[in-house]
């Protein structure tokens, strides 16, 4: 007995077409997308996503975040090389970097050091590293530019490291 499934033969009839949709005269490019075209476009955009946020993540808050940190951690190395000679060091802040000097001068040669990022500056112009274990409250805001793109403070309450906070 013959059936009429799409895709059936039978013995004596002919072998079945399956139904064409009908796409009421559209090309084919006016039926749209397959998901292969669609996952391509998607791999493109999140690509280009990926590289303009790789592009744009050295913000200004983030320069300052480093500066403030190299800042820190020379402050603390320069707090233990005058605890270990006994001579007193003073850091002093410029236009273009700053200074680690000796107390009194020209017993060790003057490091200069030039920040990270040009536009910074900091607040005050001069700390004290001594040679004592306990150092009166110090601290500095650091800035870039005109101030406007946030500051971070590099600080000690005297007996604890240099660190910083927003």
């Amino acid at each position: 007995m013959p059936t009429s499934a799409a895709g059936s033969e039978g013995h004596s009839g002919p072998r079945m077409k399956p139904r064409r949709r009908p796409h009421l005269g559209l090309s084919r490019w006016q039926r749209g997308f397959t998901l292969l075209e669609v996952l391509v476009v998607l791999a493109i955009v999140a690509l280009g996503t990926g590289a303009l946020v790789w592009a744009l993540r050295d913000s200004a808050s983030q320069q300052l975040d480093e500066e403030a940190q190299r800042l820190s951690a020379l402050l603390e190395a320069g707090r233990a090389q005058s605890r270990t000679s006994g001579v007193a060091l003073r850091w002093r802040s410029s236009d273009t970097g700053f200074v680690i000097e000796t107390l009194p001068r020209g017993l060790a040669p003057v490091q200069t050091h030039a920040w990270l990022y040009p536009q910074t500056r900091a607040s005050v112009s001069t700390l004290w590293l001594g040679p004592e274990p306990i150092l009166p409250p110090q601290s500095l805001v650091l800035t870039q530019g005109d101030g406007s793109r946030g500051s971070v403070r590099v600080a000690s309450d005297g007996l604890r490291a240099f660190g910083t906070s927003p």
